[in-house]
Parts: structure tokens; C-alpha cells; sequence
């Protein structure tokens, strides 16, 4: 089934990947994958192996991992929500462990569709976390410089505001403050905050969209980093 699916991949890299080549496949390793323990790990260290390559996007290359993290940014629903919970299975319901793997920004669209943006990762029981710990020596390195919302370490860049006097600072920040007033206020723009049900919301202005954050930010969990299989 896992060699199926490769097959599948790799006709659909050479253009768009319609849902009759990939979603029966995906669904089906899915429930495999929430069934049976011992699939759930073997899918798991083929598809999601260890990290070692951080300097590279989840999404870019030629691995299981990165193609079926480019198909989280499918056009297609279908298929995206098929990738992503098969994805979500193989980190057992852990949505800060799929993040890892994957970038926040690949998987933010299947996390908004699924109620699960901004709440705390479950607490791993003692079965959940019979299995080696998977964090590489790699990973480790260079966890502190990993840019959650690529998933891959951040590419240092030149300060923008290199040279610039406080008052300088000061009135480049009132223009964007001014600019995006005038965004909300002609609906160009509008924001939106993660409400109490894991879902992004939309909130009239920014004092609201703080009060948004303060009041649904989860509370950190010890257990909730940990990789175990």
C-alpha cells in the first residue's frame, strides 16, 4: 500500500494531484493508522522518519515527508484534508508534533478546518509514550533557530531598520499602524483571532484581537514536546 501510494505520488508530481489518485489511498493508511499501533509506527518511520535535514522546508525535495506536505497546500480539499489526517494519525492526534514535521504554514489551513489552531497538544499517556524518542542529534542542534511557521532553520537575513534613528522607527511604525486602519476600515482587510473552538474567527478591531489571544492562550504543556512513536 505504501509503495501504492509513492506510485500515486510520483504521477501526480508531474502535474495536479486530483483526489482519485491519492484520497482512497491516504484514507485507507489513515485507518490503518489509527487501528493498528504497529502500522501507525511503520507508516510513521517511512514517512516521517527522524529529522535531520533542518535547513531544507518540509515541502521542498523529493522524500514521502515533502510530498505529502506539498499536498497540504492543494488547491484540492479533498486531498489536502486526506494528507493532512494521515499526517495527524502518524503523530498520534498531536497537532504541535505535525507542525514539526511539517511547518506551520503548510498544515494552517488543515488545522483551521479542523478546530485545531492555537489549542494545547493532548498529554501523551504512558502507552502513547512507550516508544524511543525520535529527536536526532540534528534536530537537536538546531532546535532554538527553527522557524516554527517554515519548519526548517531560519535563514538570517540583513535588520531592515539597520541605521535608522528611534524617531525614524517611530514613523515608520505609525505609517503601517495608519495604513492598516485604513485596510479595516474599507474591508480590505480584516482580522481574525483563534477562538475557544480552535478556529480562526473574525474580531472587529485590535483590541478585541488581543483580548482574543490572551484569553484563549493554552497553557503550556511539559509533555507536549515530546516525539516519542
Amino acid at each position: 500500500m505504501l509503495h501504492f501510494l509513492e506510485e500515486k505520488l510520483s504521477i501526480a508530481g508531474g502535474g495536479k494531484p486530483t483526489d482519485d489518485q491519492l484520497s482512497p489511498v491516504l484514507c485507507t493508511l489513515t485507518e490503518a493508522a489509527k487501528a493498528v499501533p504497529v502500522i501507525r509506527r511503520f507508516l510513521k518511520a517511512q514517512i516521517l522518519p527522524p529529522l535531520r535535514e533542518l535547513h531544507q522546508r518540509p515541502e521542498v525535495g523529493t522524500t514521502m515527508r515533502n510530498k505529502i506536505c506539498r499536498l497540504l497546500t492543494s488547491t484540492q480539499i479533498s486531498v489536502r484534508d486526506s494528507a493532512g489526517d494521515l499526517l495527524f494519525a502518524l503523530c498520534k492526534g498531536n497537532a504541535k508534533r505535525l507542525i514539526k514535521y511539517t511547518g506551520y504554514g503548510n498544515a494552517a489551513g488543515w488545522l483551521a478546518d479542523r478546530g485545531l489552531m492555537g489549542l494545547p497538544a493532548p498529554v501523551l499517556t504512558a502507552e502513547d509514550d512507550s516508544d524511543t524518542n525520535s529527536d536526532t542529534e540534528e534536530y537537536s542542534a538546531v532546535k532554538s533557530d527553527i522557524d516554527p511557521m517554515t519548519g526548517a532553520v531560519r535563514v538570517e537575513r540583513p535588520d531592515p531598520m539597520a541605521g535608522m534613528s528611534d524617531e525614524q522607527k517611530e514613523h515608520l511604525a505609525m505609517e503601517l499602524v495608519h495604513g492598516m486602519d485604513k485596510l479595516l476600515r474599507t474591508g480590505q482587510f480584516k482580522p481574525v483571532a483563534v477562538g475557544a473552538d480552535g478556529r480562526p474567527h473574525s474580531v472587529e478591531n485590535v483590541m478585541q484581537f488581543r483580548e482574543e489571544i490572551l484569553k484563549n492562550q493554552p497553557e503550556r504543556q511539559s509533555k507536549s514536546d515530546s516525539d516519542s512513536d
